[in-house]
């Protein structure tokens, strides 16, 4: 028998932030939809799905859009798709600090990933590990750690209204 230990140190999360992180303007009263990775224009992360998703939750659902701010973390080469969002958002850029990253988990609702594929999609584990709900795209990994409508949603691929969806369902159904 061998054991494959788990390679997110999820003993370094909580589901209750021990404090704020503070400097980015982040506003704390509102449900914060988060979205992060290494790069997040990288073509496989589907970023463009994300911020077309993003557009459609803001309009489908303005009064519950006004409650929510959305917060991304990572580099991004083309800094113009941002020009795209029609929602409030902030983007953080590229954060190294572990503690920083698990405290933006612990204060958000929703992490989402549109990813066109993932093995292991690391955003999505440490989000649920600090509380916060995952919506993604099921192709590849996401599925094995998405139990769909019970511990996160899994969209329809490449559905940018179906990751709308899977935002509200969380912001609607979420404690």
């Amino acid at each position: 028998i061998e054991v494959i230990h788990n390679a997110f140190p999820i003993d370094f999360y909580s589901t209750t932030p021990s404090s704020l992180v503070q400097g980015f303007g982040i506003d704390y009263d509102k449900n914060l939809i988060l979205m992060g990775a290494a790069r997040l224009d990288d073509p496989i992360k589907g970023f463009e799905y994300a911020i077309e998703a993003i557009n459609v939750f803001s309009e489908t659902n303005p009064d519950l859009a006004k409650k929510c701010e959305v917060v991304f973390f990572g580099e991004i080469r083309d800094i113009q798709l941002l020009k795209r969002m029609r929602m409030p958002y902030l983007h953080l850029g590229r954060i190294n600090d572990p503690k920083v990253i698990r405290q933006l988990y612990a204060s958000a609702k929703v992490v989402i990933s549109t990813s066109l594929y993932e093995t292991l999609p690391g955003t999505l584990i440490e989000g649920q590990a600090a509380g916060c709900v995952p919506v993604s795209f099921g192709m590849g990994g996401q599925a094995d750690i998405i139990d769909h409508k019970v511990t996160g949603y899994i969209a329809e691929y490449k559905s940018p209204k179906s990751i709308a969806e899977g935002i509200v369902w969380v912001l609607e159904t979420a404690p």
